[in-house]
């Protein structure tokens, strides 16, 4: 059995298609779910996310991404984020990234060695064996 360490990602799909009210649905299930914790919610909504965080500001949350920030830092702390999603690596980003999609070994390996919070990748056991060879 593979050892699952970190955090539990629920992804926000607001980004095309608004479905109103979905934060006030979503919220409350999710906190009465027996899921393994810690949970953060990821979106490239980042009205959606802003949104969350007021009905329940006890989770996380992380900006998913495909554009570089010119200061990730910054952009999370003026909008109370814990982290972003990238869909690669920010260099001198110092809050939480975890890269998505990876599946290469070899990429995974150099984002572990730089030391991401974590990946995105549609392999999660042998990319659990990667991060554990550079941990």
């Amino acid at each position: 059995m593979t050892k699952v360490t970190g955090f539990r990602p629920i992804f926000i799909k607001t980004d095309v298609e608004r479905y109103p009210g979905i934060e006030e649905t979503v919220l409350p299930l999710v906190k009465e779910a027996p899921l393994a914790k810690p949970v953060i919610f990821s979106s490239f909504n980042l009205a959606s996310l802003l949104v969350a965080q007021s009905i329940d500001p006890g989770f996380e949350y992380c900006y998913l991404t495909d554009r570089d920030l010119k200061d990730p830092d910054a952009f999370c702390q003026e909008y109370q984020l814990a982290g972003i999603h990238p869909h690669h690596y920010l260099a001198g980003a110092t809050v939480p990234q975890r890269i998505w999609t990876v599946n290469d070994p070899a990429v995974q390996a150099d984002l572990f060695r730089r030391g991401v919070a974590g990946i995105f990748t549609d392999d999660f056991e042998r990319a659990q064996q990667v991060r554990e060879e550079w941990i």
